[in-house]
């Protein structure tokens, strides 16, 4: 959805949209360049150890549901709001700031992570695209490579990865033979018949599945323990009805699974294998396409298998997911809200026996207690709020149900916790290896990677060159690793991605670099900087990408035209990253800045959470960090004539507060599925997801609020701004916060 101002004198501008991108390269007669194409809101990739993958895989399918389901139509309007006098600077026409109204990230928050590279294990659903097209720029600058592979990561015998083929819109999986320790030296050609390693095999072509079909959206993708079976989910529909088959890798042959006693496929949210190619654990979604039960299937491939109900979770707050730990012993299931967690699980061991196994658990669900569990050498790794903390703290405790009184701090050889909790750094995810604990945070704004030996408990951070980043963990499938891989890119750095040994981390081999097309990195810059905002004392980062001799010209004095990105929800984090399809704007003079506002969480969860962040009654800081921002680049670099902004989802009613708060501070604006009818959404409990980000409000069990938004079931009280006003009778318990 664009929005133009047009120039003086301002007219309304409606404008109404079908909820889908829109694309358009500028060409050299634009004088502003203002329409920036991008992917989904925000633009990171997923990231993460094999357990924590299939989490956070989970939870970006129900924020792409939320995009679907929130936004028929876009509506967009620009305000007749009159212009100051020529010659006056419209800021001074502002009334004075109001003073900043005074955030934590649950597991549920956590839809955007990156996408791990080479992974046997479930992907995003793919979605049909149109083939990739040319950015137009100098030279063709950022074009991307059609015909090209992710990174082979081992598992088993076998390197896993994905193909993508020029004129083809889907993945293909691939694996080749693992006849060393290490990934051998790859000498591709850069065809699509040449094979990436030797003895390569596709055991699964999803451009196969989607021929002759309208849609095909592939979900969950498992390869059994003995390597010889996968199970894949697929939706012919668009529906988002996944159904579960499974493909026989020697012989070729699929089996479409069915509901016991009829001929019904079997229609699931996830599955993951049990501890043979005998046993599978689905879960099954509810009418609003919500996860709640897991069953256990055994005997499979037979006229009449079995299948057990091991778990149901009645509560619509709660969604639910199956995995496996690293060293597939045990079975997990989670159910979550954004508040509250509890974690059950069961020993692949005590399949053998006759009677189903039993599900224990973790630790009981507590009021806003959040936490994660992985396994390793017969104690559970727990990462929690516990206590209510603004982060992650990091604990152990033997491996055994109910175990939370044992919980104690991991500490470091001189006694200190490596992660207590505290404003100073954030715990996101922890991958747990033989010998090591490799944990994902955040410090200072930027993500981080930490190695922990278990033996000395010596602890160290892996460094980088650059100020600005973004970093993360890819698939790793193996507890007895000797080294880990992550995905590195900054700004105008593209994605490569870096092996690095864990008893020594300078030893690093780059295993690939993405290739861009006619970019010399030379010739752009970045930096990271600061704005206070309007109370004085908040330093709000933002990311800074433009060519060289845009920023000289910045210092000589000339204003040129900013485009500025937010998004600032969930507690999600829009990273420093490397995006191509920025090059053509910023090949024309733009320079491209992203805010990191509060409601993300870039700077932690207190970055988010109440009493100071940007979600309920808070919600407003966000709206205000964005104009500040805003503001400081108008003052600065640019003018309010040259001035664009962009947000998409949540980020578009980021975008509309803010022109509703500022009109004339810019000229365009994009909201890409703008979710902007909060308050109607939010008690409208017939919508599909909406009740998920409910909670009970305190001593009316009876009534709810939304997890998120604050906005309660039963009432609306006056502080709906942005959004919506009620003229309904509010409760005091009611909690709007837009």
């Amino acid at each position: 959805v664009l929005l133009l101002r047009p120039p003086p004198p301002p007219r309304p501008l409606f404008l109404l949209l079908p909820p889908r991108d829109v694309v358009r390269q500028p060409s050299d007669d634009d004088v502003r360049p203002i329409l920036l194409p991008r992917g989904t809101a925000p633009p990171v990739r997923r990231r993460g150890a094999t357990r924590g993958r299939r989490r956070r895989r989970s939870r970006r399918r129900r924020l792409r549901r939320e995009r679907l389901r929130r936004d028929r139509f876009l509506l967009l309007l620009q305000a007749d709001a009159p212009r100051p006098p020529p010659g006056r600077n419209p800021r001074d026409l502002r009334r004075n700031f109001p003073a900043r109204m005074g955030s934590r990230l649950s597991p549920p928050s956590r839809r955007f992570l990156r996408e791990a590279d080479g992974s046997p294990r479930p992907h995003p659903r793919s979605v049909r695209v149109a083939p990739r097209r040319r950015p137009e720029g100098r030279g063709g600058a950022g074009a991307l490579e059609e015909t090209d592979h992710s990174t082979p990561r081992p598992h088993g015998g076998w390197w896993y990865y994905t193909r993508t083929f020029e004129g083809s819109s889907y993945k293909t999986y691939c694996r080749a033979p693992k006849t060393t320790e290490s990934l051998p030296v790859i000498s591709w050609d850069g065809t699509k018949e040449a094979p990436i390693l030797p003895g390569e095999e596709a055991y699964l072509d999803v451009n196969e599945l989607a021929k002759d079909r309208s849609y095909c959206s592939v979900g969950t993708v498992e390869t059994s323990p003995s390597g010889k079976l996968v199970a894949y989910a697929v939706d012919f529909s668009g529906d988002e009805k996944y159904e579960l088959r499974v493909r026989d890798l020697e012989a070729g042959e699929d089996v479409a699974l069915t509901k016991v006693g009829s001929d019904a496929p079997l229609e699931v949210d996830d599955a993951v294998w049990g501890g043979d190619d005998d046993v599978l654990y689905y879960v099954t979604v509810d009418e609003q396409h919500r996860p709640h039960r897991l069953y256990r299937r055994r005997g499979w491939r037979g006229e009449s298998p079995e299948d057990v109900l091991l778990k149901e979770e009645p509560d619509d707050l709660y969604w639910c997911e199956v995995s496996k730990s690293l060293d597939e012993k045990y079975v997990f299931f989670d159910l979550a809200s954004k508040e509250t967690s509890e974690v059950w699980y069961l020993s692949v061991e005590d399949e053998k026996g006759g009677d189903p196994p039993e599900l224990k658990c973790v630790a009981p669900r507590r009021d806003k207690v959040l936490y994660e569990v992985e396994h390793g050498n017969g104690t559970w790794i727990v990462w929690t709020n516990e206590g209510g903390l603004p982060n992650m703290k990091l604990v152990s405790a033997p491996a055994a149900p109910d175990s939370a009184d044992d919980w104690k701090l991991v500490e470091d050889a001189g006694g200190r916790p490596i992660f207590d909790g505290s404003l100073a750094k954030s715990l996101d995810s922890v991958t747990v290896l033989n010998a090591h604990l490799v944990a994902e945070g955040r410090e200072g704004g930027i993500p981080r990677i930490w190695i922990y030996d278990l033996a000395s408990k010596h602890v160290r951070r892996l460094e980088f060159e650059e100020s600005a980043y973004d970093l993360g963990l890819l698939a790793h499938y193996e507890p007895d690793a000797k080294s880990v891989a992550v995905s590195y890119d900054s700004m105008v750095t593209p994605t490569s991605s870096i092996e690095i040994a864990l008893d020594d981390d300078s030893r690093r081999t780059v295993l690939k670099a993405r290739a861009v097309p006619g970019y010399d990195k030379d010739a752009y810059g970045c930096d990271r900087l600061e704005v206070i905002g309007r109370d004085g004392k908040t330093r709000i980062p933002i990311s800074v990408v433009y060519r060289k001799e845009t920023m000289e010209k910045v210092r000589e004095g000339e204003r040129v035209p900013v485009h500025l990105y937010g998004y600032g929800s969930y507690g999600s984090c829009v990273e420093a990253d490397f995006d191509a399809t920025r090059l053509p704007l910023i090949d024309r003079g733009m320079i491209y800045v992203v805010a990191h506002v509060w409601g993300g969480g870039e700077m932690g969860r207190q970055w988010y959470e109440e009493p100071d962040g940007g979600k309920y009654l808070c919600k407003k800081n966000t709206f205000d960090d964005f104009v500040d921002v805003a503001r400081f680049l108008a003052d600065e670099w640019t003018t309010p004539d040259m001035l664009s902004c962009e947000g998409r989802s949540a980020g578009g009613l980021l975008i509309g507060a803010a022109m509703n708060q500022d009109p004339e501070l810019f000229r365009a604006a994009i909201l890409g599925v703008p979710f902007v009818d909060v308050a109607v959404t939010m008690t409208d409990a017939t919508i599909p997801l909406t009740s998920g980000e409910w909670d009970h409000v305190p001593r009316l069990s009876f009534m709810r609020r939304s997890e998120e938004w604050g906005c309660s079931s039963l009432g609306l009280g006056s502080e709906c701004n942005y959004v919506i006003t009620s003229t309904q009778s509010s409760s005091n318990y009611s909690n709007a916060t837009m």
